[in-house]
């Protein structure tokens, strides 16, 4: 028998408890977590997707960054942007937005993203399906 979930009202207890959480880090020890979400051309419903998470975050209290790129952008420019969002401490969490362009190697792309950064958990995702 499956069991019905409420979505809007797990996602209001979730962003309530996350909204909490910010306030504390920012109030204690003056630190405002900030997420980065690199978005690869103009695809309109990745466009919205980001938008949305972009204004729920700053609904939260976390600094939220949209890096947009054109579609032609070179895989080097691409990794060359993680690795400086990865040393900056002012960024605690990097999103890149699907799709990405054919010149773009995904698997690449997330391997970059330091773990400790990686708001999708791509990276432990990957090693789990290799053990």
């Amino acid at each position: 028998m499956a069991t019905l979930i409420d979505g809007k009202n797990l996602a209001k207890k979730i962003n309530e408890a996350t909204a909490q959480r910010v306030a504390k880090l920012t109030s204690k020890y003056s630190i405002v977590p900030g997420l980065v979400v690199i978005i690869v051309g103009d695809d309109q419903a990745s466009q919205r997707y980001v938008r949305n998470k972009h204004r729920t975050a700053q609904r939260l209290g976390i600094n939220s960054t949209i890096k947009e790129l054109p579609i032609d952008v070179s895989q080097a420019e691409l990794l060359s942007l993680i690795q400086q969002y990865n040393t900056d401490d002012s960024v605690h969490g990097i999103l890149v937005q699907d799709p990405l362009p054919d010149q773009i190697d995904e698997k690449l792309v997330t391997k970059t993203i330091a773990p400790e950064k990686d708001v999708d958990g791509f990276i432990q995702k990957m090693s789990a399906s290799y053990t």
